[in-house]
């Protein structure tokens, strides 16, 4: 025993690993790490959160504290009638176009898809929708009727912007199309599994098998007789529809597809929104005469002649009409 005593560290170290034993302390356990939620996405494109917990006591790691993600993205929209907004409650009406009677409100609704920020350099980043009542299937839902005043056709429920995420950039321009994708757009909006926007009853358009991309419908009050007084609809949407296999909405088919393209060079989501003018959509009209045939006003038909005047400033052809070079319906305002 006096001898053991005398043996040096370094000796009783020897003799243990001889043994198979060790004289260190065994390494410590890797963490196991419990979070806060990932923070907001900022601007540079990353975002942060916080340990809560670490466990067993005495671990070691590096905690995952941050990580890539695409910041959020508002774009607002506005509808207006030359210089002024889209008013339920102006029962003074509008004055549009070349005729004297003014236009009363009564509903105005588009859905907007493709939406894409722009670079300078003319490099396109996609905007990635939230899914929401008024957003899903990459298509937008925007409402501006209140169901108040002379719009007693819709709901109280309103949308006036468009969410998302976009990768980081800087981005001076935004185009978008108006309408809803091909792929989309021959939902059976009636099935009870179809979720919102696409399941709107009053955008639906049977007679397409499609959805209205655009629902704008003004009231007119003519003296009577010889014209009474009436709705003038502008109800835009493909055309020439039909369905190779009978109730089958999948088979789907149009000649026309009708989805205008907006390219809005100068954009800033910051300080800008999109303004979509009746006005300039009507521009060139005169309101007070008789409709020139068909459904009262246009509804998507190469032979009605209100399309006429007013598919070339979507940027649209129309009964060998040919477009505008510029679609003028649509451009950027302050917010």
């Amino acid at each position: 025993m006096n001898r053991l005593r005398m043996l040096s560290l370094a000796s009783i170290a020897a003799l243990a690993a001889a043994c198979g034993g060790s004289s260190e302390d065994p390494p410590p356990a890797a963490c196991t790490y419990a979070y806060t939620a990932w923070g907001t996405c900022q601007p540079t494109g990353t975002q942060t959160r916080t340990v809560t917990s670490a466990t067993p006591d005495g671990c070691t790691g590096t905690p995952a504290l941050s990580q890539a993600c695409q910041p959020a993205v508002t774009i607002d929209f506005k509808a207006v009638v030359g210089d002024q907004a889209f008013d339920c409650t102006n029962l003074a009406g509008y004055a549009v176009g070349t005729g004297t009677i003014p236009l009363k409100p009564r509903d105005f609704r588009f859905y907007v898809s493709n939406l894409r920020l722009v670079t300078a350099a003319g490099a396109e980043a996609s905007v990635t929708l939230d899914t929401t009542v008024w957003q899903n299937f990459g298509v937008a839902l925007l409402d501006f009727e209140n169901a108040t005043g002379a719009c007693l056709v819709g709901s109280a429920e309103t949308n006036t912007a468009v969410t998302g995420t976009a990768p980081v950039g800087t981005y001076v321009g935004l185009r978008f199309d108006l309408g809803v994708p091909a792929a989309s757009n021959h939902f059976d909006y009636q099935s009870p599994s179809m979720l919102p926007p696409l399941n709107n009853s009053a955008m639906a358009w049977s007679w397409t098998t499609g959805f209205k991309f655009t629902k704008i419908e003004v009231n007119i009050q003519r003296a009577a007789p010889p014209a009474a007084p009436f709705t003038f609809n502008f109800h835009l949407g493909s055309s020439g529809c039909g369905l190779t296999t009978p109730g089958d909405y999948s088979t789907a088919v149009c000649t026309k597809l009708n989805t205008p393209a907006v390219d809005l060079a100068a954009f800033d989501p910051a300080t800008q929104a999109v303004a979509f003018d009746l006005a300039a959509l009507l521009a060139g009209m005169n309101l007070d005469s008789a409709d020139g045939g068909g459904a009262p006003g246009c509804m998507s038909g190469e032979t009605d002649p209100e399309c006429w005047p007013t598919f070339p400033h979507l940027g649209l052809t129309v009964n060998g009409l040919p477009a505008d070079p510029q679609q003028s319906v649509f451009r950027a305002v302050a917010k």
